[in-house]
């Protein structure tokens, strides 16, 4: 039965992976046109059926959109190899990956499908996971749809007994008390089965059968769609609050057992905060010329976890300053004193009493309190910004860091005081003057120079004095971002957000750069015209995370000049890549 469970799995994944058109060159209105035609009521069909306590969901919009969107065939290797598309139709008596013989099959390719998991168990003492899955996979002709798995699974699994119950077909393993079962409902075939062997399965499927209590009425599911949206061609739902309650206990026993005799944290009286996250969400976008992806995480009102990082000064003006493009930029937000906080009430005994001892050296040989004058005077948002990809080489990095703190005066007392206790050849290295108004430290470091300075409440380090003066002169009235027309972008970066950026064109610069020194290494190998006309496809990445009441939304967004759906394009890209190079691998992917 374990074979068919993965069996299972494996067609549900490969089903995503690719299929086939006999149209293979539609214009991207057309495939709009497709995905509007789909029924809309089928957008929502599976919330009448799948149970309430479904604690993970993942459901696809359709079969036939992917396809689209993936600009796939059945001929094509770039997803699904042609052996291993033979060996499925072997297995389960048609092609998958040809919309064709999906519907003379009893197959609706035009409706979402995905499956559901429910009383996830965690064994701490086998390391192992249960659970009762259900798979949900929109049907034509139900009875031949149910005929065609029938032959597949017993072709697999000659010995299974098959028999008969109302309209549930019901497969059994005499070695095992693990049960298949096979319905219609709603013009979906329904298959059920549980991991392992220790859950029965039936209930999670007779509750889907009645509709009577259904996911579409659950608080948890109701706060994630209420952020992100669930009509995206990829969605998936977390319940972790309920697999968390379940299996806290098993969850901190192989914790321990992982972490025993290394002085581990007494993990049975904390964990509890695991807790805190009550359901989350994902969506991913497959029609759009970009790669987009949102995910949302729904915590309780008194998360010890969410207080990290809320309620936190965001400075960027430092690093938002420059005029050059940036590389990339990174910039995170959390407050020191709350993870700070976190960490102690989570500490052993035993790590209590080595982090007093270090804390009291810090005391003796600094005459600093680390808790009063350096955790309790970082406010909390760290900056780093690197620019100019063209300027940088092995003598100049163009990386700037800035960190907010509560107090001026006391950090600066706080750096004087390491100064003075450093080592008279430390001290040597380490030289102190103004620049403009600023008291600057400046740090010889191998061939290059750390600027160190204080400016509006922000702690600043600059490689070299180029970019510390421009730092300390800069103004984010007249930075970057003017000259950035991607408004969307510009929101983002001059938000408050959590923030990691990375500049596609600006980063080729820097390997331009180094181009011979990696030609060194790689025997003479770089990046040829093609490969660099592939990446100039691809505009930026950036990944942004925000706080909104008990809520963590991200984005990730891939931006490109794409003129049809984002995998479309990434496919077309390494079929003519390889053309191009028939002979070398581009590092095509097995599976999209």
């Amino acid at each position: 039965m374990r074979k068919i469970l993965i069996s299972i799995m494996a067609l549900m994944v490969l089903v995503v992976a690719g299929c086939s058109k006999d149209k293979s060159e539609e214009t991207l209105e057309n495939k709009h046109a497709l995905s509007m035609k789909i029924d809309e009521k089928s957008q929502d069909i599976t919330l009448s059926f799948l149970p309430e306590h479904t604690e993970f969901m993942l459901k696809i919009g359709s079969l036939a959109n992917v396809c689209t969107y993936f600009h796939l065939s059945e001929a094509s290797e770039s997803t699904v190899p042609l052996d291993q598309q033979n060996k499925l139709k072997e297995q389960i008596g048609f092609n998958p990956f040809n919309l064709e013989e999906v519907k003379s099959n009893g197959f609706d390719p035009d409706k979402e499908f995905g499956f559901a998991v429910a009383d996830i168990t965690v064994d701490a003492d086998d390391n192992e996971l249960d659970f009762n899955l259900l798979v949900f996979i929109p049907v034509i002709d139900g009875e031949k749809a149910v005929t065609t798995i029938q032959d597949a699974i017993q072709k697999k699994s000659p010995n299974l007994k098959i028999k008969k119950d109302g309209k549930l077909t019901i497969f059994e393993n005499g070695e095992a008390p693990q049960t298949l079962y096979l319905t219609l409902k709603d013009k979906y075939l329904l298959m059920a089965v549980n991991a392992e062997s220790d859950i029965n399965v039936k209930p999670f499927l007779e509750t889907a059968l009645t509709g009577d209590h259904t996911l579409g009425n659950v608080k948890y599911y109701q706060e994630v769609i209420s952020k992100i949206e669930p009509g995206e061609e990829i969605f998936a739902y977390l319940n972790l609050k309920s697999i968390v309650e379940r299996n806290l206990e098993s969850i901190k026993k192989m914790m321990q057992a992982n972490l025993s005799g290394k002085g581990a944290t007494d993990l049975g009286a904390n964990l509890s905060y695991l807790v805190d996250c009550e359901g989350a969400g994902l969506s991913v976008d497959l029609e759009g010329i970009d790669f987009v992806m949102k995910t949302v995480a729904n915590f309780i009102p008194e998360a010890k976890s969410l207080k990290a990082f809320k309620d936190i000064r965001v400075d960027r003006n430092i690093i938002l300053g420059l005029k050059e493009n940036p590389v990339f930029l990174l910039s995170f937000a959390v407050s020191l004193q709350q993870y700070y906080k976190m960490i102690m009430e989570n500490l052993s005994e035993t790590e209590a009493d080595n982090l007093k001892t270090w804390l009291e050296m810090v005391k003796l040989n600094f005459d600093i309190n680390f808790e009063q004058e350096i955790i309790n005077n970082i406010a909390g948002n760290f900056n780093m910004a690197v620019y100019d990809g063209a300027g940088i080489n092995l003598m100049n990095y163009n990386t700037l860091l800035t960190l907010n703190i509560q107090d001026e005066s006391s950090i600066k007392n706080v750096i004087e005081k390491l100064i003075v206790k450093l080592p008279p050849e430390q001290q040597a290295m380490l030289n102190k003057e103004k620049i403009g108004d600023i008291d600057t430290y400046i740090l010889m470091a191998g061939p290059t120079q750390i600027f160190m300075g204080l400016k509006d409440r922000n702690l600043i380090f600059a490689v070299g004095r180029s970019m510390f003066e421009k730092a300390i002169n800069g103004n984010v009235s007249s930075g970057f971002t003017l000259s950035m027309t991607d408004k969307e972008l510009v929101e983002k970066i001059n938000s408050s957000s959590t923030l990691f950026y990375l500049n596609i064109d600006e980063a080729f610069k820097i390997f331009k750069n180094f181009e011979m020194m990696v030609k060194g290494f790689t025997g003479g190998k770089g990046i040829d015209g093609k490969i660099q006309e592939a990446l100039n496809q691809f505009v930026y990445l950036i990944i942004s995370g925000k706080i909104e009441n008990e809520s963590i939304l991200s984005d990730f967004v891939i931006k490109t000049k794409f003129t049809e759906p984002f995998f479309t394009g990434v496919e077309k890209l390494f079929t003519q890549l390889k053309q191009r190079h028939p002979s070398e691998s581009v590092g095509a992917p097995q599976s999209l």
